[in-house]
């Protein structure tokens, strides 16, 4: 017999469905309450507020996003190239959204390049702090001649290009007039093309000492 959910879980789930939902990452008590057939002091009991709730939800998302990142990249073999290592650390970003995969990372991307709130900004960068020094570290070793500030740089940059990018039609970005990129088969690799190329482009002043 299969067991009914809990109230924890019921109201975990009922914020997941509910963000999937709408474009703000901000659902009220009451539609949280009803989706999950709770109360108010359910969440309360449970969480300790409302937003501590939404938070939980939205850490454990970047949390398994990160956690994705780290396993490709650490399934690479040794002497794996510059464009397996941007593969693996971008893949599960722009594969976002895809068939049900990590449907909250998007918006959760949108609202964090749009500005967000400290709090989101501050919780993305800790969930994601194991995964950058894993990123960090194979990167500098096949761009040896880079300086560690460039490499920062770049690294800041390329991550910027691809949450806007996957982001789509939640924000509406277009540039020039015209629309959001969209998504196909070929977009992982022409991704992986763009940011390889940027990685690998010669400095401007900022190339290691010989």
């Amino acid at each position: 017999m299969t067991r009914a959910p809990s109230t924890p879980d019921r109201l975990v789930e009922a914020v997941e469905r509910l963000l999937d939902e709408r474009d703000d990452l901000d659902p009220s008590l009451r539609e949280i309450t009803n989706a999950a057939g709770a109360n108010v002091a359910a969440v309360n009991y449970h969480f300790g507020s409302k937003d501590a709730l939404v938070n939980a939800v939205i850490e454990r998302a970047l949390t398994a996003h990160a956690r994705e990142q780290r396993e490709a990249l650490r399934s690479l073999q040794d002497g794996s190239s510059l464009e397996e290592v941007v593969r693996a650390w971008i893949g599960p970003a722009v594969l976002a959204g895809d068939d049900g995969r990590a449907p909250l990372i998007p918006r959760i991307a949108a609202r964090v390049i749009s500005g967000g709130s400290a709090e989101l900004r501050d919780l993305s960068a800790r969930t994601h702090a194991a995964t950058y020094e894993v990123v960090f570290a194979m990167l500098a070793e096949r761009l040896p001649a880079l300086s560690h500030e460039e490499l920062v740089f770049r690294i800041n940059l390329a991550s910027i290009a691809v949450a806007s990018m996957i982001v789509g039609a939640f924000d509406k970005t277009s540039i020039a007039g015209q629309p959001p990129v969209g998504k196909d088969d070929k977009t992982l690799e022409r991704s992986v093309a763009f940011i390889v190329g940027a990685l690998s482009a010669p400095g401007a002043g900022t190339l290691r000492a010989p």
